[in-house]
């Protein structure tokens, strides 16, 4: 019997997969475990993770071994690995039920277009097992590893944060920041040019709101990808390093 008397636990631990704004990864593992202790329920937002860690392209959750009745709300966006639009959210059928009839799908009518649910739905067959992306998986995990371990080989005044998790998510921040966000971001900016004049690489420099509490300091922003051979990533960190000694004369 249900106990009405008892409180509704309500409190809900949300996390990222990977966060963008640093490029680490929420250690899901000891976040489930207090999670599990105090009886809170988890949240992951999966989409920087999804199709990109763990061995089928699950996401955080299985990169950490989680079983998808362990957290109670998985949801992620549609545009970036699965090349679509819109997102989804997984769970149990109360949720999946709340969801449904408060999606702007439902509400506004606008659902995505066939030709975009089909792609999603042709990445997420490409994700069983032994299907293709499981295959290209253990490629862009290599190349990942390789590229950290090469800029994580020193770049003239810029330092890797996160050193070798394997997001393919990256961010080089100065190693002596000024201290005033706006001239360390113009210095980045100057960087981030120098190495599309002169290498043909295209990097983004950090942007933040200014309504954001706690942003991050100013950095270089570079994805790895498997549009990525060896050679492009090579020639990626050879422009960042001559980018890097032009500009910061170092």
């Amino acid at each position: 019997m249900i106990d009405h008397n008892k409180p509704l636990c309500r409190k809900l631990i949300v996390v990222e997969g990977i966060y963008s704004n640093y490029g680490d990864l929420a250690p899901l593992d000891r976040i489930w475990a207090v999670k599990d202790k105090y009886k809170y329920r988890l949240m992951v937002d999966e989409s920087h993770a999804f199709g990109v860690l763990g061995a089928t392209g699950r996401g955080a959750c299985e990169h950490f071994n989680l079983k998808p009745g362990q957290v109670e709300i998985i949801a992620a966006s549609m545009s970036h690995a699965m090349g679509s639009v819109g997102g989804f959210c997984v769970g149990d059928q109360t949720t999946v039920e709340h969801q449904r009839l408060s999606g702007s799908g439902y509400c506004f009518s606008a659902s995505l277009p066939p030709y975009l649910a089909a792609a999603g739905i042709h990445m997420l067959r490409g994700m069983r097992p032994g299907g293709p992306l499981v295959e290209a998986l253990g490629r862009l995990h290599g190349r990942v590893r390789a590229f950290r371990g090469e800029l994580l080989k020193g770049v003239p005044g810029l330092k890797l944060y996160g050193g070798s998790v394997p997001s393919p998510v990256l961010h080089l921040h100065l190693a002596r920041p000024s201290g005033s966000e706006a001239a360390d971001g113009a210095v980045l900016r100057r960087l981030a040019d120098h190495m599309l004049s002169y290498g043909g690489v295209l990097v983004g420099v950090s942007q933040y709101s200014a309504l954001e509490a706690r942003r991050p300091p100013p950095s270089l922003v570079m994805y790895v990808h498997l549009g990525l051979g060896d050679r492009e990533l090579a020639v990626a960190a050879a422009a960042l390093r001559r980018a890097a000694k032009e500009v910061l004369k170092q």
